[in-house]
């Protein structure tokens, strides 16, 4: 299978130096950043990586490299809290209030997509994914009929990430990493949302004091 050429909209990321709110992007990662709406510049320092997935790595995967402290800030703890039980049937309050185990899922479920390699601990791993997933199913149910940032369906984006976590499961539990078929439907899941909004993205649009408040959530 060919790597996706798909790339990101040029745009505002959590930045993934991890030393500021935001960073801009604009096929790659520039030096203009922002704190609290005030832009300055701050050169992205980078450092030597393993094998990348082509130009997969330069995509999606790029924009969404997560990074902890936020999950832990957004949460109020290490990302593990919440589940299903936490889901209330409003949107939006329960994507927010749910966002520490999404971001946490995803953190791990990028990792592995771009290493094509499930981390030491497959039980937690899998564990996570499918918390996240079930949590994913529920919140594609209860969306509001509107569009993210980048117009696509915010129903069939979240419904993605479902998919993309439930591949990662998938692909964790296995006892051989060189599984084709694994890797296909994980690359498939991962190519589904190559040009849609990550959940640190979708997130900032859920506040209003954030001046891009998502229809119906602010």
């Amino acid at each position: 299978m060919e790597p996706s050429t798909n790339q990101p909209p040029a745009g505002w990321y959590a930045d993934p130096a991890g030393r500021h709110h935001y960073r801009y992007f604009d096929g790659s990662w520039t030096d203009r950043v922002s704190d609290n709406g005030r832009i300055a510049t701050d050169p992205i320092r980078r450092r030597r990586r393993g094998p990348m997935l082509g130009t997969l790595a330069a995509g999606v995967v790029v924009v969404v490299v997560v990074i902890a402290v936020v999950a832990s800030q957004s949460s109020g703890g290490d990302g593990e809290a919440g589940s299903t039980g936490d889901v209330t049937g409003d949107f939006c309050a329960d994507f927010p209030a749910n966002y520490g185990p999404i971001d946490a899922a995803w953190a791990t479920a990028t990792t592995i997509s771009h290493d094509l390699e499930a981390t030491a601990d497959r039980t937690h791993d899998a564990d996570q994914l499918s918390r996240g997933t079930a949590l994913l199913r529920q919140l594609a149910e209860e969306a509001p009929n509107t569009t993210d940032s980048f117009g696509d369906p915010l129903r069939r984006v979240v419904g993605n990430w479902a998919d993309f976590f439930s591949a990662a499961e998938d692909f964790a539990k296995t006892d051989d990493p060189g599984d084709v078929q694994r890797h296909q439907r994980l690359l498939d899941a991962v190519q589904a949302h190559t040009t849609e909004s990550t959940p640190s993205l979708l997130k900032t649009m859920m506040f209003p004091d954030s001046g891009t408040a998502l229809q119906r959530c602010g």
